[in-house]
């Protein structure tokens, strides 16, 4: 579980996933990412307000795949879905795009602390994200 910032959003967004090792030093990820709604005015008239929604799916391969360090870049795909709502009622537009980036685990026991950072290709979004992981 995580929070961070996009760009594009440029609102703050929680974030939750989960990954899979398929060997020490490759793993497989996905998330979801929620961005807090974003408004802003048009013309002194109306009002737009903007939501934002982002599945993630990314392999990850490790440079320092440690017992408690795991530096790695990613690479995969993203699906955003936008809402903009204004007064004229709401439009829904969603994307393919393509992920690329790095981050860092630090695992203690079961809990851990993850950043991450990335572009997303298409979309033209870069975030960074922090957080908490917890390892099972």
């Amino acid at each position: 579980m995580g929070g961070g910032f996009g760009t594009k959003v440029t609102s703050f967004g929680v974030q939750g996933g989960g990954f899979y090792h398929l060997r020490e030093d490759i793993r497989v990820a996905g998330d979801v990412t929620y961005y807090t709604p974003n408004k802003k005015s048009q013309f002194l008239i109306s009002t737009i307000e903007k939501k934002w929604f982002e599945f993630n799916a990314n392999g990850q391969f490790g440079y320092i795949p440690e017992d408690h360090i795991f530096l790695y870049s990613l690479a995969g795909l993203n699906y955003s879905i936008a809402e903009e709502i204004d007064g004229n009622g709401s439009a829904n537009r969603g994307g393919i795009g393509v992920n690329l980036g790095g981050g860092l685990d630090i695992k203690s026991s079961i809990i851990g602390f993850y950043g991450e950072v990335k572009y997303t290709l298409l979309r033209d979004q870069f975030a960074a994200f922090i957080g908490t992981r917890f390892y099972f």
